[in-house]
């Protein structure tokens, strides 16, 4: 498959997904799988809100929804973890993205 976006860059090099990484998706639109060329082997997908994560990538359609959810998200985050947000963009199929990385 060829990699997502326009720039050639893999997907999971573009989120900064890495080995070993302990991720969780939220909402995820259908096929956000296939989109990726490159995950690594070695991930483990976490939907337990206790288990802290590397990486969460969370997708709403919501402002007011997001803004409810960001502290429990804050509360699954591991110290310089990666939260990234997507959103649909109107008129495009790819829709907006914004990443905070998370230190505290």
């Amino acid at each position: 498959m060829k990699a997502a976006g326009y720039s050639g860059t893999p997907l999971s090099k573009k989120l900064g997904i890495k080995n070993g990484f302990k991720i969780s998706i939220t909402n995820e639109p259908k096929g956000y799988f296939d989109l990726f060329s490159d995950l690594p082997a070695d991930l483990k997908i976490v939907s337990d809100h206790k288990i802290k994560k590397d990486f969460i990538h969370y997708f709403t359609k919501s402002a007011a929804v997001l803004n409810k959810d960001l502290k429990q998200l804050k509360q699954e985050i591991e110290k310089n973890g990666i939260i990234w947000v997507s959103w649909p963009k109107k008129n495009c199929q790819r829709g907006n993205r914004h990443k905070w990385e998370y230190r505290k």
